[in-house]
């Protein structure tokens, strides 16, 4: 499933970021309870374009993950991550996960070519209470590889409202993103197996990576969305492609945000099957 296709015109990146800990697999025993839910949940992993093939393999592993518990599986890589097979394949999905280059603009880079937010708003038609993930991309939680210095928390919170923005606004339920290594996996383990809410899952994130918890806002609607960072003081390498050109940089230190969540605060595996979801407007006015 791996060709090669180009990509050029626009300043894009991805997002990975490598943690000491690592995940173990556990064995998978699905209590008979849990049985029938799993088999009635839909999921559709997504590599962008060719440039992302580094993620496949992690995205197998998902794959193989979810359908070890019963979950229906899609995986739609280079080159058959094109926009039509993502429409198509997006329908009435409980899990969409997306693992590649995003910008700050908002919008999904595919095999061929960019789907902007109001396409994926217009197109993209997931079940009720879907969850969304993106895994490794710029700005999906705010950070970029392109950014020349920190930036404010503003800034990659309004990022990560663009991501999210799309999705929630439609009908799905939740939105959640992570540039660690592994943090899919261990993301879906606690939340389907361990039935851990958004809320908790973050938190437990920032003593896992060490991470630094920014702010948690709330707003009228009941949505809370959460954001945290690090800063390592070390000097970071990046790559940027303009035109298909790329090319490489050392960078002074920066504040990265590199997890965040956007979902109502209890959201967990019973509003995954829930089946009535009323459209949010999560930019509502927040709460003092």
């Amino acid at each position: 499933m791996k060709t090669k296709v180009k990509l050029g015109g626009l300043l894009i990146g991805v997002a990975l970021i490598t943690s000491q800990s690592i995940y173990a697999q556990q064995s998978n025993v699905v209590p008979d309870s849990l049985k029938y839910a799993f088999k009635s949940l839909k999921a559709l992993i997504i590599v962008g374009d060719e440039s992302c093939d580094r993620f496949v393999n992690g995205a197998e592993r998902l794959a193989e993950f979810l359908t070890s518990l019963g979950v229906s599986v899609e995986e739609l890589y280079p080159p058959y991550s094109t926009k039509d097979n993502v429409i198509k394949a997006s329908k009435n999905v409980n899990i969409f996960v997306y693992k590649g280059h995003g910008n700050t603009m908002g919008m999904i880079c595919l095999s061929d070519g960019l789907m902007s937010n109001d396409a994926i708003a217009e197109n993209i038609k997931l079940a009720p209470n879907a969850l969304v993930m993106y895994n490794h991309v710029c700005t999906g939680a705010g950070s970029s590889a392109g950014d020349r210095q920190s930036i404010t928390y503003t800034t990659a919170r309004d990022r990560v409202f663009r991501n999210a923005r799309p999705y929630l606004s439609n009908s799905a339920g939740a939105y959640y993103a992570n540039n660690y290594c592994l943090s899919d996996l261990e993301f879906f383990t606690k939340f389907l197996l361990e039935h851990k809410n958004m809320y908790d899952i973050h938190f437990e994130n920032i003593i896992r990576y060490r991470i630094n918890l920014e702010k948690v806002c709330r707003y009228d609607s009941g949505i809370v969305a959460g954001l945290s960072s690090s800063y390592s003081g070390k000097k970071r390498r990046i790559t940027t492609t303009i035109n298909s050109k790329s090319k490489t940089e050392t960078l002074p230190p920066a504040k990265s945000y590199s997890v965040a969540f956007v979902a109502p605060s209890g959201y967990s595996f019973r509003d995954l099957i829930k089946n009535l979801h009323k459209p949010r407007s999560f930019l509502a006015n927040r709460k003092k």
